[in-house]
């Protein structure tokens, strides 16, 4: 089984499997050496799977976990969904029109606020903000909660199952941002563009043919709140699609497999000198 690295360790042969059937790059990049990364710029990870409801499920139900959950996830709030529509006319602007589509689930949260279960009528998902803590600790909280989820509202199988990474990577913007110090492949400027980047924004989703994982993985910059600086958004959302009932061994299968493609575009995406800024 696949452990943790970004944030804890992981074995050479899965390691070498991973990068031979998850990433192909140049030889010359200088790719990050996977491994532990002590200080690792997570600032959210999350697991999600999604199911289908009936629409005649009482919502009130999705508030039965707190009577188990209550003590570790004191704090509850409820998911409010709205639909907004936008009407175009020649030479009239019309205001939104917005809809409130009621209450479609309930998040509880930690007592530090870092954790937060989500039980909706469209599926469950378990966040952890920064700091981040281990995989193998946040799989089985996730699985117990989703086994919790799946009791509740009746649900056999699950639709979508997905993981994904946030990270934050601080680096100088002045007096322009080397972003090929930090990233192995940022978007480069188009012929006639100015050379000096201060700024891009990239959004790929690719599929793996042979097992079915697909990963949408979004680089984009923002400012930073102290001067001189530029926050770098490495965003790794991985999934598959299928059918998979709540106690199936796949579904563990999926997340090592999704966890350990996650690991592979991360240290992927950004160089050696990202890597040791980070251990």
């Amino acid at each position: 089984m696949r452990r943790e690295v970004q944030g804890t360790h992981n074995s050479t042969a899965q390691r070498d499997r991973g990068r031979s059937a998850h990433r192909i790059v140049e030889a010359s990049l200088p790719v990050a050496r996977i491994r532990h990364l002590s200080r690792a710029p997570i600032t959210e990870a999350l697991f999600d799977l999604r199911a289908e409801v009936p629409e005649t499920f009482p919502i009130e139900r999705l508030k039965l976990p707190r009577d188990r959950i209550g003590q570790k996830y004191p704090g509850v709030e409820e998911q409010r969904f709205f639909e907004t529509r936008f009407t175009l006319q020649p030479s009239r602007e019309l205001a939104p029109q917005t809809t409130e589509l009621g209450v479609r689930g309930y998040s509880f949260k930690s007592a530090d606020g870092l954790t937060v279960a989500q039980f909706r009528r469209d599926g469950f998902t378990l966040n952890r903000l920064k700091p981040y803590t281990r995989w193998d600790e946040l799989l089985p909280e996730a699985r117990a909660l989703w086994h919790l989820y799946a009791e509740v509202t009746g649900i056999r199988e699950f639709t979508r199952v997905a993981t994904r990474f946030i990270n934050h990577l601080r680096v100088p913007a002045t007096p322009a941002p080397d972003f090929a110090r930090y990233l192995t492949n940022a978007p480069a400027t188009t012929d006639g563009a100015p050379r000096s980047r201060v700024g891009f924004l990239s959004r790929v989703d690719s599929r793996d043919p042979e097992t079915g994982l697909r990963a949408l993985v979004t680089q984009a910059t923002e400012a930073a709140p102290e001067p001189g600086a530029l926050t770098i958004i490495l965003d790794v959302d991985v999934y598959k699609l299928g059918t998979y009932g709540p106690d199936d061994r796949e579904l563990d299968e999926v997340f090592e497999l999704l966890h350990g493609m996650k690991n592979d575009i991360f240290f992927g995406a950004i160089t050696e000198t990202t890597a040791q800024e980070h251990e």
